[in-house]
């Protein structure tokens, strides 16, 4: 017989404006009865939610459709938007890890991805469930000392996201937008432009950023800056290399428009971000 468990750890960051995502909660919680919650009506408005099912099942509905979420299925969901998710009463368990991210870059995130559905599976083993899983021990150990430390591991999470998704949904892409992506992931070091990357996929330019656009939400400057963050946020975490030397192995010409680009996107610098230093922020723990 299982018992019911809630394990849930909320943030609340002073001067959250500084950075476009942050964390907001993050937990694991089982429920065995009385578990139903509305996008509409909740007290964590604008923030994005990912929810994945460990065991048991749950039932997540939105636009007049059910769908059952059972053992590595997971969905994710602005709040507030029109849907509902539950224990239903032929469920005697819903087992979950759920994660919620605040800020610009998080709510907009469902718009720029052109997710093609809320509910879809996830192994255990993936690279987002791994993040989230050390993101939430760092939760539990009290571990997460600055608003810029929580923007980083937020950051990271999306991208291993976005990743995991894209790759679910290119067979769904055409060909000329699958060669694309490659070209930028494999050559995002390079200098770049609009004008390159259409001609690897044999598209005009206009053609290939309107097609672009229409399948992947983003544009393919956007699409190439993310890619070039993300390993960018991988060196000045794990390694000792100049900004210059970081900014010229992802694509960019100098440490200074680099840092223009990164702080755009963090609202941060690149050096900030390593050391890691502020500490001003309020933590609290709460059941949500």
């Amino acid at each position: 017989m299982r018992s019911d468990l809630i394990d849930t750890f909320g943030f609340r960051f002073k001067q959250s404006n500084q950075v476009p995502i942050h964390l907001y909660a993050i937990g694991e919680e089982c429920h065995t009865a009385h578990y139903d919650w509305l996008g509409t009506d909740r007290p964590d408005t604008n923030t994005l939610l990912f929810q994945y099912t460990l065991s048991g099942s749950g039932i997540f509905s939105t636009g007049g459709k059910e769908m059952t979420l059972n053992k590595n299925e997971a969905f994710l969901v602005n709040i507030p938007s029109e849907h509902r998710y539950y224990l239903p009463a032929d469920s005697d368990h819903w087992h979950f890890f759920y994660l919620t991210l605040a800020g610009d870059f998080a709510t907009q995130y469902t718009q720029r991805s052109s997710i093609a559905s809320p509910v879809f599976k996830m192994p255990e083993d993936s690279a987002v469930i791994h993040q989230l899983k050390m993101m939430l021990s760092l939760a539990k150990n009290d571990q997460f000392t600055s608003l810029f430390q929580a923007s980083k591991e937020s950051y990271h999470f999306l991208m291993n996201l976005q990743a995991y998704l894209s790759d679910l949904s290119h067979h769904t892409f055409p060909p000329a937008i699958e060669q694309a992506i490659a070209f930028m992931t494999a050559h995002f070091n390079e200098d770049l432009d609009v004008t390159s990357i259409s001609e690897v996929s044999g598209l005009s330019i206009y053609h290939f950023s309107r097609l672009f656009k229409q399948m992947t939400g983003t544009t393919p400057i956007d699409f190439l800056t993310d890619i070039r963050l993300h390993h960018a946020c991988e060196r000045l975490a794990n390694t000792n290399e100049t900004i210059h030397t970081i900014a010229r192995a992802t694509g960019y010409q100098n440490g200074n428009y680099f840092s223009k680009v990164f702080k755009k996107q963090f609202g941060t610098t690149p050096s900030l971000y390593r050391k890691d230093k502020q500490r001003f922020f309020e933590r609290t723990w709460t059941i949500l």
